[in-house]
């Protein structure tokens, strides 16, 4: 029995022997990749606003009822199109009414200037003949019926009527006399200039009008997008209230550069902007001259070079300000023991380089403590330690 327990023993000490020996000469595959030093480009980083690069305040010069709204929040508009509208009854009789009036102005200064023609020229001549026969018979008249009045066969009443008679048609004659000699001489200077600065008052005034009748329409002078509407079709609006805002298509992320970074940027330079993880690309077209009283910075503006977002979104701003060379890992790569380091080939064997990372982007980061030409381990390194052997099945 004794010899049993020996022999089963002395198999059991055999066989771990065996494990530990194949323990020390196990070999792990691992992948690992060639490093290599590569150009990357520096960057500032913020946190930023969307915004519009231009955002307008449409309002009506005049007020009135407004008669029509014809674009809703979100709707795309173009240069010229009509946002809205004011009833325009009242102004198109003002207008009608300054036109007759310009055109009864402009007839007379026309006429001042060519003379009459000679149908006036005509009539005018007769008119006068008529008061001139009228006038002297209206004397002769006058002159019995003194004679009458002095020997007592006429009343004082109607001798004062024929007087009167005759003063009127005096004034008739010299009317008809002045109507005459400017048919036949053409209007005096001082004529022509009063015919003309009628004229040119009424050409203003229906001006005024029209331009009156033009601002009853709101027009969009940008192409762009409606950010807001105030007022409903049918309401009573008041001059110089906002009716209707736009904003324009090319939006900009606001944002405040540190005064630390203010001599590291300048306009022009290119920028990555995260919008609610939409990487898009950017350009820096604006930084304040004077920093914000209260935070101390300075306002910057990243125009977006594509896609269309709501306003006030909070994005991620990133401004490229040069370039740079250094050497990138994955991150998963990287280990923690006291010290962050990697594993990496060296002669068949797993060694450890303590590392330090300067920056991570995405998934990589930058780091010192590598070479070029190192083979960093990216495969299996969780199941080996320093020193373990190592068989490179893929670089």
């Amino acid at each position: 029995m004794k010899i049993i327990l020996m022999i089963t023993a002395f198999l059991l000490l055999f066989v771990g022997c065996q494990d530990g020996l194949a323990d020390i000469n196990q070999i792990t595959p691992v992948r690992v990749v060639e490093l290599q030093e590569e150009y990357f480009s520096q960057h500032l980083n913020y946190i930023g606003v969307v915004s519009s690069d231009d955002l307008i305040k449409y309002s009506f010069k005049t007020g009135g009822t407004l008669a029509s709204l014809n674009y809703r929040v979100g709707d795309q508009v173009s240069v010229g199109d009509t946002l809205a509208t004011l009833d325009k009854r009242d102004t198109q009789v003002a207008v009608s009414v300054a036109k007759s009036q310009m055109d009864a102005a402009k007839a007379q200064y026309d006429k001042a200037l060519t003379g009459a023609t000679k149908e006036e020229k005509r009539t005018a001549e007769l008119n006068f003949k008529k008061a001139q026969d009228a006038y002297a018979f209206a004397i002769d008249n006058l002159d019995k019926l003194e004679q009458l009045f002095e020997v007592g066969a006429l009343s004082e009443s109607q001798l004062r009527s024929a007087r009167l008679e005759v003063e009127l048609l005096e004034s008739d004659l010299a009317q008809a006399e002045q109507m005459y000699l400017q048919a036949m001489q053409g209007a005096r200077v001082e004529d022509i200039t009063s015919a003309r600065a009628n004229y040119e008052q009424a050409n203003i005034n229906y001006e005024y009008q029209l331009r009156a009748l033009s601002e009853t329409e709101l027009k969009s002078t940008i192409e762009g997008f409606v950010a807001a509407t105030t007022f409903e079709a049918g309401e009573v609006v008041g001059a110089g209230y906002p009716i209707v805002i736009v904003r324009s298509d090319h939006q900009v992320v606001t944002f405040g550069i540190a005064q630390k970074d203010i001599q590291k940027v300048e306009t022009g330079m290119e920028a990555e902007v995260d919008v609610l993880g939409d990487i898009v690309s950017g350009e820096l077209v604006s930084i304040s001259e004077m920093p914000d009283e209260a935070t101390g910075t300075y306002e910057a503006k990243v125009a977006i070079k594509e896609g269309n977002y709501r306003l006030g979104l909070i994005s991620n701003v990133s401004i490229i300000i040069g370039e740079d060379k250094g050497i990138w890992i994955p991150l998963d790569s990287i280990m923690f023991a006291g010290d962050s380091y990697v594993l990496v080939a060296e002669l068949g064997k797993a060694v450890r380089k303590n590392i330090s990372v300067v920056e991570t982007r995405n998934i990589t980061a930058r780091v010192t403590g590598l070479n070029e030409g190192d083979l960093l381990i990216v495969s299996n390194a969780n199941f080996i330690k320093p020193g373990d052997k190592i068989e490179i099945i893929e670089s």
